[in-house]
């Protein structure tokens, strides 16, 4: 399959999940933001295939595919003795998609024993970054972790192929988060800009929940600022190794703190 082709495919799930999140969430945009995702589904050029970084992403109104993954999979083709994964094991189902412990780079050992072709690859990345597209906010870690919490939600409710593998730790503190907000309440709130989230949790509920917020979304960013300025810059298998390693020094011990803090506070004003 050549490039052209992948791209052309990669239009179609594009267009197929901006369907899905305008179905699930369609009724939390304005007018304004519904004719835009409408006019997404008839663009056909959402998709870019570029050489930067190991990453999908979302920039601009596009996604960007890097082209790197054909070399990675070329690699890993000719090194899979390194993988334990073993042949014919599906790497999430309905039972670890939501919460798990999986990265990129079991990601890719799965990819590999299971014979995925890049294409296979590229699509088990869409749908997070098609939320991205439609407006779901990024870049800081706790807004990446409630787009990917939504991602694997509609991946999990619709039987979507997702990788399932991005910021797997903070899809636990996005979901716990969740259990103190309420989901409606996250739904909306992974569609508002980073710079207006406290702002709208205080206008639209309690300030407690505003600075819960805030305080472990600073937590979060002091802890991982080294990833976060290094992780798009990485290319090839040694990127994806570097990126993880960066990624394996946190601690996120003070954000469990505070969670729990909060929810002993919560419950002393419940008695």
């Amino acid at each position: 399959m050549s490039v052209s082709s992948d791209i052309s495919y990669l239009e179609g799930k594009i267009k197929k999940f901006v369907k899905i999140i305008l179905k699930e969430f369609g009724d939390k945009f304005s007018l304004e933001h519904r004719k835009y995702l409408n006019r997404l589904l008839e663009n056909e050029h959402n998709a870019v295939m570029q050489s930067k970084s190991i990453n999908c992403y979302c920039f601009n109104g596009k996604i960007f595919y890097p082209l790197d993954y054909y070399n990675i999979v070329n690699q890993l083709k000719s090194s899979d003795k390194r993988f334990g994964t073993e042949p014919g094991k599906i790497f999430v189902n309905d039972e670890n998609k939501i919460v798990n412990d999986n990265n990129y780079f079991t990601f890719f050992q799965y990819a590999i024993v299971a014979g995925l072709t890049p294409r296979e690859i590229f699509k088990a990345f869409t749908l997070h970054e098609t939320m991205h597209l439609c407006g779901a906010s990024g870049d800081e870690l706790l807004s990446e972790a409630f787009t990917e919490l939504k991602t694997r939600e509609l991946a999990l409710k619709y039987g979507v192929d997702a990788a399932c593998c991005n910021y797997s730790d903070e899809v636990k503190i996005a979901m716990e988060l969740q259990k103190i907000f309420g989901k409606d309440l996250c739904d909306c709130l992974t569609f508002v800009p980073n710079d207006m989230k406290v702002s709208f949790l205080k206008r639209v509920s309690k300030l407690e929940f505003a600075t819960l917020y805030e305080r472990i979304n600073n937590e979060l960013n002091f802890q991982m600022i080294k990833y976060q300025k290094e992780r798009n810059g990485v290319t090839g298998l040694s990127g994806i190794e570097k990126v993880l390693l960066l990624y394996s020094k946190k601690d996120y011990s003070k954000v469990y703190k505070l969670l729990d803090n909060f929810k002993s506070m919560e419950d002393n004003f419940s008695l």
